[in-house]
């Protein structure tokens, strides 16, 4: 039997340049990754 798909992950599947989720998850004590992926861009 598949495993269905996790429903949080439904917005990762949304149309290029569609907004991210009001209230996403976050693990605690962690940095933002999204804001290190800029960061490596930005330097690189």
């Amino acid at each position: 039997m598949p495993n269905p798909p996790a429903k949080e992950d439904t917005w990762a599947f949304g149309p290029i340049g569609s907004p991210f989720p009001d209230n996403p998850v976050r693990a605690t004590g962690q940095q933002n990754m999204c804001k290190l992926l800029d960061e490596y861009f930005f330097l690189t």
